[in-house]
């Protein structure tokens, strides 16, 4: 990256929290760091795949995810857990109720159209965020997913609205959500559904090219403000929101967890 870096290139990063790790990380002058959102990169023809919510509980991918985390967690879920992964986790035992292998796009696809819920464990670091692109997958699907509070998770998600947020490193929250899912069937559906039409809406393929075009005018113009993406035309703001992009982290306490039903114990730490 050095070899191209100078003052004339701006780095776009895909969470608010990167906008101040990334600078110290690299180096870089702050104010050539600005936050871009991701979207989701499923064809249209993968969104009108039909979905059920027979599969149990998946989770996948493979970069800087928890697992153990889920693992702990995983022998007091309700359903079986799939872990879609080619880094299967070492030193860290594998219930019976739990699969990890790897996936093909195609089955990974097929997994997340039929989890009863997609669950993101995600590692927490201190220099970049992860897992943006299964989050507004499995959204796009409208599923209902459960995800611990990484950095720039809040980037996307509305805890309790289009997703359930749990506290990181936390199995016994994590197993508190997975129980909630299957006896709240309305509720969860209802929160799939808003998450769907949320990430349709705003974190569309188009939406990022909008939003990546409108960074070039500014920085022709010389007006970036660094941190914050710029407004795409007039035409395509459908919310305030959209263009604020602050990373509000309200605490875990504002939204409490018997809301979830009470936390199931792992009996594993």
């Amino acid at each position: 990256m050095r070899f191209i870096d100078g003052a004339h290139v701006t780095y776009a990063v895909l969470s608010t929290f990167e906008v101040g790790s990334f600078p110290t990380t690299w180096g870089v002058a702050p104010d050539r760091v600005t936050f871009i959102p991701w979207h989701f990169d499923l064809a249209d023809d993968e969104l009108a795949q039909p979905v059920s919510v027979e599969g149990g509980f998946v989770a996948g991918g493979d970069s800087l995810r928890d697992y153990p985390t889920l693992l702990r967690a995983a022998p007091a879920a309700p359903a079986p857990v799939t872990i879609a992964t080619r880094a299967t986790p070492k030193d860290a035992p594998i219930p019976p109720n739990v699969s990890v292998r790897p996936a093909e796009r195609s089955r990974y696809d097929e997994l997340l159209r039929s989890a009863t819920a997609v669950v993101l464990p995600l590692q927490v670091r201190r220099d970049r965020s992860s897992g943006q692109g299964t989050l507004l997958n499995a959204m796009a699907h409208g599923k209902t997913v459960i995800v611990n509070d990484a950095p720039g998770v809040r980037d996307y998600v509305e805890d309790r609205r289009t997703a359930i947020v749990v506290r990181s490193g936390d199995a016994d929250g994590l197993s508190a959500a997975m129980h909630w899912v299957l006896p709240h069937p309305n509720e969860a559906a209802e929160m799939g559904a808003r998450a769907r039409a949320d990430v349709l809406e705003r974190f569309s393929p188009e939406r990022y090219v909008e939003r990546v075009l409108a960074a070039v005018d500014v920085l022709l113009d010389g007006a970036l403000v660094p941190g914050l993406a710029p407004a795409p035309p007039a035409r395509h703001r459908t919310r305030a929101r959209d263009n604020r992009l602050v990373n509000r982290r309200p605490p875990l306490d504002a939204f409490p967890l018997p809301a979830l039903g009470a936390p199931v114990r792992t009996g594993r730490g």
